[in-house]
């Protein structure tokens, strides 16, 4: 998978079901600030939702998000939600 590819694919699936799309730079400043989603609640959520894993591993290596800091927004602004992937959540356990 080319560098680009992951990219492309997280944003495929984080937007597939909202008329305005997020993009990448929204998306990774909501991560690294911790910042509540707000108007981008649905597609933050799907990030963590339908990307398998080994796409979401990629795109956070890429774009050098620890899983510490994933795992905290996770926490703070996704895990009441319970919209979660299986396998995202133990991964971000550690």
């Amino acid at each position: 998978m080319a560098k680009g590819d992951v990219d492309a694919l997280v944003l495929g699936a984080v937007n597939t079901c909202w008329r305005e799309p997020i993009d990448l730079p929204t998306l990774l400043t909501l991560l690294r600030s911790s910042q509540e989603p707000g108007h981008w609640r649905g597609p933050v959520r799907q990030l963590f939702a339908d990307v398998p894993l080994p796409a979401f591993v990629r795109f956070a290596h890429r774009h050098q998000l620890s899983r510490r800091e994933l795992g905290l927004y996770y926490a703070r602004h996704i895990a009441s939600r319970r919209d979660v992937n299986p396998d995202v959540e133990v991964w971000l356990r550690g």
